[in-house]
């Protein structure tokens, strides 16, 4: 308890997802500790409640936890970590739900998902290992699938499509 307090690590007001970034933020800090080869720890995902169900101020949270984790592990160059907080954050319990706020037109949302692609870093996710298409880039899933519905729903719109591609790299600074 001496060392949280001591060091100002408290968890995260999140409703969603406050347990990874105190954790990470405890790990850094601390700089050593041991790991034990059996699960001691097991984080049970959607057991009660589908998160396409949750509020949005829940959604939000969780966001805003991965966003901690994606900031924490580029500052602290851990790609294992960087690489990991991306592929959760592109799984189906996390995409399903983001996608359904942003197809509601949902601007916090976006905003947030601007505010998570931003911060990623290709540099650590080649370094963890992770394919990226574009090195100075990477388009999480959730954009991606933004961009084929926009292309979908007016296919004859090619050049719109073109233009929507580069403001949505412009929104996120690559």
């Amino acid at each position: 308890r001496a060392f949280l307090l001591e060091n100002h690590i408290l968890f995260p007001l999140y409703s969603r997802f406050q347990d990874p970034p105190f954790f990470v933020k405890a790990m850094i800090t601390a700089q050593a500790f041991y790991a034990v080869p059996d699960v001691v720890y097991r984080y049970r995902c959607c057991f009660q409640d589908k998160p396409t169900t949750w509020p949005r101020a829940k959604l939000h949270d969780m966001m805003r936890g991965h966003l901690d984790n994606l900031m924490l592990s580029s500052q602290e160059k851990l790609c294992d970590l960087h690489a990991l907080t991306v592929r959760r954050f592109e799984a189906s319990n996390v995409f399903d739900p983001v996608m359904k706020s942003l197809r509601e037109k949902d601007s916090q949302t976006l905003n947030l998902l601007i505010q998570i692609n931003a911060a990623i870093d290709t540099g650590l996710l080649q370094q963890a290992g992770m394919s990226t298409t574009d090195t100075d880039c990477y388009l999480l899933k959730e954009f991606n699938e933004l961009l084929k519905e926009y292309a979908a729903n007016d296919p004859s719109q090619s050049k719109k499509g073109a233009r929507f591609t580069h403001l949505l790299r412009g929104a996120i600074q690559c």
